[in-house]
Order: C-alpha cells, then sequence, then structure tokens
C-alpha cells in the first residue's frame, strides 16, 4: 500500500536531513556495495522525509533479498502516488546532484542519524518545560534521557569539530 507524501516545515536542520537522505539514496543507487556499511547507522523511521523513508525501506528490502538496487529496481516498488511530484522516478534522479561520491555514504549516514537523535533531543527538551514544577520524577527522567541522547549524538563524530552548544542550541 502507498505512504503518502508527508509535508513538514522545514528549518535549517530539517533541510540539511532532506538533503543528507538524498545523497545517501543516490550513494547506494550509485554503489549497492555501499549499502551493507550504512545498514547498521540507521533505519527508515530515522529519515525526516516520508518520501525518502519509503525509499530507503524499498533500497533495504530489495537489497536483503539479493536484487540489484537501482533506478530501474526502485520505480517497480514505487506507486506515482508515493512522490510529491508523482513521479518517483523524476524525484530520485535529481538526488544524484547531492551526492559528492559513493564513498561518502557513511558521513551521509551519520549525517541522517544525527539529525534524527537532534529532532529526539528536541522533544525531550520540550517535555522537560512542561514537567517542570510538576514531577521532579518526570523531569529526572527526561534529564536522564537527554544526557543519553547527548552521548548518541558524541559517539558518532570522531573528531574534535563537534561543538555540544552548537547542537543544544540547534536542537531547541
Amino acid at each position: 500500500m502507498a505512504v503518502p507524501f508527508e509535508k513538514k516545515t522545514a528549518n535549517l536542520n530539517n533541510h540539511r536531513a532532506i538533503e543528507s537522505e538524498q545523497a545517501l539514496i543516490a550513494c547506494v543507487l550509485t554503489d549497492n556495495e555501499q549499502i551493507e556499511g550504512v545498514l547498521p547507522i540507521i533505519k527508515p523511521s530515522m529519515f525526516y522525509n516520508s518520501f525518502n523513508s519509503l525509499v530507503w525501506d524499498k533500497i533495504v528490502n530489495l537489497y536483503k533479498s539479493g536484487v540489484p538496487v537501482d533506478l530501474t529496481t526502485i520505480k517497480s516498488q514505487l506507486e506515482n502516488t508515493d512522490s510529491p511530484s508523482g513521479t518517483p522516478v523524476s524525484d530520485i534522479i535529481t538526488y544524484f546532484d547531492r551526492m559528492t561520491s559513493p564513498s561518502h555514504s557513511i558521513q551521509y549516514a551519520k549525517n541522517i542519524y544525527e539529525k534524527y537523535q537532534l529532532r529526539n533531543l528536541s522533544l525531550l527538551v520540550h517535555q522537560i518545560d512542561k514537567s517542570i514544577g510538576n514531577s521532579n520524577k518526570d523531569t529526572a527522567e527526561n534529564l536522564s534521557k537527554i544526557h543519553n541522547k547527548i552521548g548518541d549524538i558524541l559517539s558518532i563524530h570522531g573528531d574534535d569539530s563537534f561543538d555540544l552548544d552548537d547542537t543544544i542550541a540547534s536542537a531547541i
């Protein structure tokens, strides 16, 4: 059954998430060997854009079935109502402009994971804001969850270029 395209309000972080999603899809369509490296990092539910999530799910299912993944096999898995424009392949072809090289697929996957965790962090911050003054237990639990989310975000960066203050500011 077709999943309708879901429009969401996009801010700069969400726009960057969508760009990374599109680049990752282009990477694996260009080089199927990249799929294995990113499977442990992301799941379809981590995608911000519902069409990209659907395409990723189809890519993973084809790959796990041993079917080569390319525009033709993806097209056979999608219906016109799945895509924002009504022409899924036309939408996907534009994704190749986002990709610099298939070898960057791991970095694109990490970007998707990071943006997913930042969206979750933002939700937790709002839950803390609502719980302040009501329940110390709820506030403490949410603070613990935030601590874990920040640890998850920090764990995907292997260099010193990550700035926690910027990450928290962009999540709020």
